[in-house]
């Protein structure tokens, strides 16, 4: 099978929203990783981001807009992903809002299954498309939770008999 087929395969397995094809078109090692992973993925951690993608975004499709072999097995894809989020995305409640993500996969193949899928994106252009904040900070700082306060104001101008205080608490990992 040549890099453009396998390509192809991995690709169409997506579209098709086949977790088992996916990772078929894997070699039994083979690896996937992006800028929104904690590391190369490969067998039910890799099912797992796949599914949640999906769950998030059912109707999640790539576009090749172009594709070419670099030598030694090796393919560039440059594609776009277009989804309409009408699942939970991290935790979050669905938006119905459509994303536009660019971006491009560094595919190796050992001459028949991918061994490795190294994607890269703008991490943030999903968050950002679906009206979410995108906080930078450091690990050892964060994440910060948040509540509210509330105010009333009855008139009078005597001293208060009851007071609140707003407290920032910093959760850390």
């Amino acid at each position: 099978m040549s890099v453009q087929e396998a390509a192809r395969r991995y690709f169409d397995a997506w579209n098709a929203r086949d977790a088992d094809a996916v990772l078929d078109s894997l070699a039994a090692n083979g690896t996937y990783t992006d800028p929104t992973t904690p590391g190369p993925l490969s067998g039910d951690d890799l099912r797992a981001h796949i599914i949640g993608l999906w769950q998030a975004f059912p109707d999640l499709a790539f576009e090749i807009v172009s594709q070419a072999e670099t030598g030694g097995g090796r393919l560039a894809a440059e594609w776009l992903m277009r989804g309409t989020n009408t699942g939970s995305f991290r935790g979050l409640p669905p938006t119905g809002k459509p994303v536009v993500l660019a971006g491009a996969d560094f595919i190796s193949t050992d001459g028949s299954k991918i061994e490795t899928v190294t994607g890269y994106f703008d991490g943030g252009a999903v968050p950002r498309q679906l009206g979410l904040q995108i906080i930078v900070q450091p690990y050892q700082v964060g994440p910060f939770g948040f509540g509210y306060s509330v105010q009333v104001q009855s008139g009078r101008r005597s001293a208060p008999g009851a007071m609140a205080i707003t407290t920032l608490n910093a959760i850390g990992n």
